[in-house]
């Protein structure tokens, strides 16, 4: 839509009443609205729709701010049975609780709205941030850096939980025992398929580790996934600092390529870390068939930047002794498909 006709929608909204859905509209829809936009009871969601499914980049909605310009209303849900944090669900949000508190407590631009843990399955927590920017799309960005920081000591505490209990794995499976070029080597002499994909995934995690700012964690199983590879990303590129603070990365050593499933389920798995993971790294050691580039020009509009590693790349990276030169070369191929 143009600028015209989300402006007449917005209107439209405000006097169909407070049953409606909140309004969807997509990032760059927001760069030439203000405040004055937004009347009383609008609600916008920002994302966008794909087969039918609506993609939300975060869970909440913008509205007509009480103290400030605009506010980002968050109405979050952490489901227990789905959990795969290595430190518990409650100690996590406490973790946000506090944050927000403190926040509040300090500057006042934020409110805890609820907190609610008493239900079996769920976890329920609701705050509202206050955006002192006016136009619509610089107060988003700023709602998003917001909230983000409000996450950060959680996952941080997380993060080194994680690292340690990854290093402990490693050693008593003897990672870290070969030389890249003898794991290369040894990719493709497994006779099991567990045990390709653990040799290619430690191939993997040791590349990884050669990047400065990536903290590898080994496999991550939850109930209803399984991820290879998690990366914290800590790195001072500005290339990787622009992404989001997880990297997620899927080992396929299959004797056959990797087509456009694998893709579509892999985004669907980055886009579950809750707007943490706005990158991740698809490996398939014997390279990708051709419907792969066609569904990642379908899906470029959206956050997720998948990038795809082959067999060929990993030789090329061990070769090198690093990861880091290969990944940003992979990099720009992917963001500029």
């Amino acid at each position: 839509m143009d600028l015209a006709e989300v402006k007449t929608l917005l209107s439209e909204w405000s006097a169909l009443g407070d049953d409606e859905e909140p309004i969807l509209l997509s990032r760059s829809e927001l760069d030439g609205l203000t405040s004055d936009d937004f009347f009383s009871g609008v609600e916008v969601e920002v994302g966008y729709m794909e087969d039918g499914v609506q993609h939300s980049e975060i869970e909440g909605h913008i509205t007509k701010g009480s103290v400030t310009p605009l506010q980002l209303e968050i109405r979050d849900s952490f489901y227990r049975k789905f959990w795969d944090e290595p430190i518990g669900m409650w100690h996590y949000l406490d973790f946000v609780r506090r944050a927000i508190e403190t926040r509040q407590r300090t500057h006042g631009d934020v409110v805890l709205d609820d907190f609610d843990d008493t239900d079996e399955d769920w976890v329920h927590l609701e705050y509202t941030i206050h955006l002192r920017e006016a136009n619509v799309g610089n107060a988003y960005a700023e709602g998003l850096r917001f909230n983000q920081q409000l996450f950060e000591a959680a996952q941080t505490i997380t993060s080194s939980v994680e690292e340690l209990l990854s290093k402990e794995a490693q050693k008593i499976s003897g990672w870290g025992d070969l030389p890249l070029q003898d794991l290369i080597d040894k990719v493709d002499v497994q006779s099991t398929s567990d045990a390709k994909g653990r040799v290619l995934e430690e191939l993997a995690c040791r590349l990884f580790e050669t990047v400065p700012g990536f903290q590898v964690a080994g496999r991550v199983r939850t109930a209803t996934e399984e991820i290879d590879i998690r990366v914290v990303n800590n790195s001072d590129d500005p290339i990787w600092k622009k992404e989001g603070p997880i990297i997620l990365a899927e080992c396929k050593n299959w004797s056959s390529k990797v087509g456009k499933d694998e893709f579509v389920l892999f985004k669907e798995k980055m886009n579950n870390r809750r707007q943490r993971c706005s990158c991740g790294f698809l490996i398939s050691w014997n390279g990708f068939a051709e419907t792969i580039n066609k569904e990642s020009l379908r899906g470029s509009r959206g956050e997720s930047l998948i990038i795809l590693v082959s067999g060929a790349d990993m030789r090329a990276a061990a070769l090198a002794g690093s990861f880091e030169a290969v990944a940003l070369r992979l990099w720009e191929s992917a963001a500029f498909l």
